[in-house]
């Protein structure tokens, strides 16, 4: 089994953010949930967190900010989104796994397992 990482999830819709919370804990991972871009930044200033999976659109504007702070961090994430484009989403977060919405626990599970992949 991986070595368990701390995983910051940044997603508004709750039933999604509770799937992957339940999926992730359920592999081992311990899972850090944020609602909004700034709550997200703020959990950064406090914990360290090992990789993130970041909804493009969130309730308080889009993640492009987050993804900048994390790559500075260089902490590698995971880009979900239902609504922006594989291409559009390249240009902004710099090759990062992209998880379409909706998605499965499977392809959870492959986009997780491509990051650390790319992270070793």
């Amino acid at each position: 089994m991986p070595t368990p990482k701390r995983i910051l999830i940044v997603e508004d819709e709750i039933m999604i953010s509770m799937h992957m919370a339940d999926t992730l804990s359920e592999l081992g991972h311990i899972v850090i949930t944020a609602p909004s871009q700034r709550r997200a930044l703020a959990i950064l200033e406090t914990a360290a967190i090992d990789l993130a999976i970041v909804d493009y659109h969130l309730s308080d504007g889009t993640s492009a900010q987050l993804a900048a702070t994390l790559h500075e961090r260089g902490v590698p994430f995971i880009v979900c989104s239902g609504s922006a484009g594989v291409a559009e989403l390249d240009e902004i977060f710099g090759g990062s796994p992209f998880l379409a919405k909706p998605f499965t626990t499977e392809g959870l599970v492959d986009a997780l397992g491509s990051l650390n992949r790319t992270d070793a």
